[in-house]
């Protein structure tokens, strides 16, 4: 905190400065051009990253999150220093993080926004007349409906319907200016208004479907604006909110962010990947980002992606995810370096294991014993699928503790695994039984690859989406 001066007595504000995106940060000077009281303290709220191309779908948006809601304690104890004073909100950071902080700072608190012109880079508000704001009637249907609903908020830019199907199964709503624009928020009378119809089509959303699974939040809209929705949320009524964000230079424009509130019996897949420096280039990376593409839009699954896991992280991660699947792409253990997904590694190799990375980025063993260790207290989890080589053992001791498994016998062709990887999680995805996904990940790989892998399965013909 920056403090200026603390005598409650006397009017103030607290400026909640929250800046992510540009350099230098906003100087004292520039903020109060921003029409504030003398008195104000002021809180800065900083994510670790400064340029936009860095929220990509690879970033980590739960470590935001979480950075984000530590960095909060510092308003709150500003506000019991200051309880009479408002909070004055700055802001210039990704969309998902504005909202994210406005649902931590909740409706209870005294709050007013200013928004950066794009021209001429001062906070106020450029005056002129009040755009129109229009509001898409929601769609009638059957209050049982029990899939996704979508909105979207429309203000600085159009957002295109296509660009944000998360599913066939949805029910959408639109919220947006007359004529959208960069500046079109010419007043804070025009943002709160904007934040009251969004929360009002939200509120009858929830009304209409109240079995719908989660709210998928897209804003084309001012960061200061998307701060205020924010505050405006309340997820215990409303439901549980998926945020995303907006990437211009990706085929697919939005990808996942922060989510509000709690998923309702959305199971989690918790993929891990590791590819060391000092072994044979694999395509785990690639592995991660393709089942990313093809499982987010899909409303029946949690997606977290650890693309380069350290072995000293893999039980923090497998504790706080409490993951219903589990996927690991990478490396196993194994005796030679003829090709595929081994490792070589010096000493006695009379115990399989999964290779993830040490400080230097290089192999790390985790021996088959030890990883069943990691996962004995797994309740929820019900299957492991190891695209890795040597790992049919680790499949057999995975089935035997209870959990539907899948390993391959000795050096996994490194394209043909992560093929049959994909082909089997879409068919599992989609409802089919454990058994059938597998048959038809093989079928595949015969036929796009000419090649027969050599795999060991758990036997059951249960659904793992849907039993």
């Amino acid at each position: 905190m920056d403090e200026m001066k603390s005598n409650t007595t006397r009017p103030g504000a607290i400026l909640l400065v929250h800046q992510g995106t540009t350099d230098p940060d906003f100087t004292i000077e520039e903020l109060r051009r921003g029409d504030v009281p003398k008195d104000i303290e002021i809180v800065r709220i900083t994510p670790d990253r400064r340029r936009l191309e860095d929220y990509d779908e690879t970033y980590d948006w739960e470590y935001a999150a979480a950075r984000q809601q530590k960095q909060f304690d510092e308003l709150r104890t500003a506000q019991r220093c200051h309880p009479n004073w408002p909070i004055i909100y700055f802001g210039l950071v990704p969309i998902p993080l504005a909202i994210h902080l406005g649902w931590l700072v909740g409706s209870c608190s005294r709050v007013s926004t200013r928004v950066r012109h794009h021209q001429t880079f001062e906070w106020g508000w450029p005056g002129g007349p009040e755009p129109s704001i229009q509001s898409a009637p929601l769609a009638s249907g059957d209050p049982r409906f029990e899939g996704d609903l979508v909105i979207r908020v429309s203000t600085a830019a159009r957002i295109d319907p296509g660009d944000t199907q998360v599913d066939p199964q949805i029910r959408e709503s639109d919220i947006a200016l007359a004529q959208p624009a960069l500046d079109a928020i010419v007043s804070e009378k025009v943002l709160n208004d904007v934040a009251a119809t969004f929360t009002n089509t939200l509120m009858e959303m929830s009304t209409r479907f109240p079995q719908a699974r989660i709210r998928h939040l897209f804003a084309a809209v001012p960061t200061g604006l998307a701060f205020r929705m924010g505050t405006c949320l309340n997820t215990t009524h409303m439901g549980a909110i998926q945020t995303w964000q907006y990437n211009g230079s990706s085929a697919r424009r939005y990808h996942r962010a922060i989510a509000l509130g709690r998923y309702r019996s959305a199971p989690t897949l918790l993929i891990l990947a590791a590819a060391p420096h000092n072994a044979a280039r694999i395509s785990a990376v690639a592995e991660v980002q393709e089942l990313h593409r093809q499982l987010e839009v899909k409303p029946n699954i949690r997606l977290i992606e650890r693309p380069a896991t350290a072995a000293a992280r893999v039980l923090d991660e497998l504790s706080s995810a409490d993951p219903t699947f589990l996927h690991i792409a990478g490396h196993g253990r194994g005796t030679s370096s003829a090709g595929g997904r081994e490792l070589v590694v010096d000493g006695d190799s009379s115990e399989g294991g999964l290779f993830f990375l040490n400080s230097e980025g290089e192999g790390h063993l985790m021996t088959n014993s030890d990883f069943i260790a990691l996962t004995r207290d797994l309740r929820r989890l019900r299957c492991v699928v190891l695209t890795t080589c040597h790992s049919a053992e680790l499949a057999k001791e995975l089935d035997a503790s209870g959990k539907l498994a899948i390993g391959f016998v000795g050096p996994l062709n490194d394209t043909a695994g992560r093929d049959f990887a994909q082909t089997f999680w879409r068919y599992a995805v989609e409802g089919r039984t454990f058994r059938r996904a597998c048959e038809l990940a093989e079928i595949q790989i015969r036929a796009q690859h000419q090649i027969t892998l050599e795999y060991w399965h758990s036997d059951s013909d249960k659904k793992l989406f849907y039993d």
